[in-house]
């Protein structure tokens, strides 16, 4: 601690009392349980600060409780899935605005936050989509365009919070997960434009787009099948501005994916990054822009081919050194015989 200076203070009997018994417990002075305290109290946050001058003072034991209510009805609603986006939402964020002086936490239940609003913008997407009659796709002008454009504008919301929110997670905890979703997000911005710009091609254009057009929305209703052959024929449909506007959300996903490499790399020396191709070449629907449109299903495989460079198999060793660092483990390990060696 610092030097002290003199200053004069009158507090209240009690005060008096307990900073009396804390001395005696702690063996300190006096003035350095009044010292001690004030310097704790500094590091506060504002939310504890205001607590501990209203009268009511801290119980971190209630907190804590409290965590682990939300975060437990959060868990189950994560794992509920995707249509129960809101309701997981809403009890990570109770945790998050009451966890900025806790990193750990805070980090956590943002990174679940930026999840939620990914799925709020899939569920946006697919409430544009069922609030098209399949039936009125003969007749353009009968389309509920107006909420059909609405409808995507708060899905591409949704998307640009959670770009906000994971690159908000970037800044103070870089790791390759959080990027890919961020690029995944990108992509989506482009596929969702893509598909929000059907029905002006319905409505606008000549008999072989609006043809065209009404062929992938009506594949919409079905399945995602149409979302590859959408992506990988829209560019004799589009205009420059259209263009310029998927370039961006083209580029920024394979940006992303590209610093996805060097986090893994200087996170540690054993993460695996091999997992990222076999998920995102099998059933990543949410990467389609970037795997189907010709302008940049190259460079994604070009992106798949350095991962191919990196299998798990590559970083086993460094694993499984790390499996043994528990000296218990290592020697039931080494109590037992490979199958596999030679006799």
């Amino acid at each position: 601690m610092g030097k002290k200076t003199g200053k004069l203070f009158r507090i209240s009997q009690p005060a008096i009392d307990a900073i009396k018994r804390f001395a005696t417990t702690f063996h300190k002075t006096e003035t350095d349980i009044v010292d001690e305290l004030v310097i704790w109290a500094s590091k506060l946050d504002e939310r504890h600060l205001a607590m501990a001058f209203s009268g009511t003072g801290i119980n971190f034991l209630d907190e804590i409780a409290d965590d682990v209510r939300d975060l437990a009805w959060g868990e189950h609603a994560f794992f509920a899935g995707p249509n129960f986006a809101t309701w997981t939402f809403q009890e990570y964020y109770r945790v998050n605005r009451r966890s900025e002086a806790r990193p750990g936490v805070f980090q956590f239940t943002t990174y679940r936050i930026a999840y939620c609003w990914a799925n709020i913008a899939r569920l946006l997407r697919e409430e544009a989509v069922d609030s098209i009659d399949p039936e009125q796709v003969d007749d353009p002008a009968k389309l509920a365009y107006t909420q059909w454009d609405s409808l995507f504008q708060l899905a591409d919301d949704a998307l640009r919070l959670a770009i906000a929110h994971n690159e908000v997670l970037l800044e103070v905890r870089p790791h390759p997960v959080v990027r890919y979703n961020v690029a995944c997000e990108h992509a989506m911005r482009g596929q969702f434009y893509l598909e929000h710009a059907l029905i002006e091609l319905l409505r606008n254009s000549d008999a072989g787009a609006a043809a065209w057009a009404k062929e992938i929305l009506t594949d919409l209703f079905k399945s995602h099948t149409a979302i590859e052959r959408m992506c990988r024929e829209w560019p004799d449909h589009l205009d420059r501005a259209a263009t310029s506007i998927l370039s961006v959300c083209g580029e920024h996903c394979l940006d992303n994916l590209l610093k996805l490499m060097g986090e893994a790399t200087s996170m540690n020396e054993w993460i695996d990054v091999s997992f990222f191709r076999r998920h995102a070449e099998s059933h990543e629907v949410d990467l389609s822009f970037v795997k189907f449109h010709p302008e940049y299903s190259n460079k994604f495989r070009t992106w798949i081919e350095m991962l191919s460079k990196q299998p798990l198999s590559a970083i086993f060793p460094r694993l499984s050194a790390f499996g043994m660092s528990n000296p218990k483990v290592a020697k039931r390990f080494n109590d037992t015989t490979s199958i596999y060696m030679r006799q």
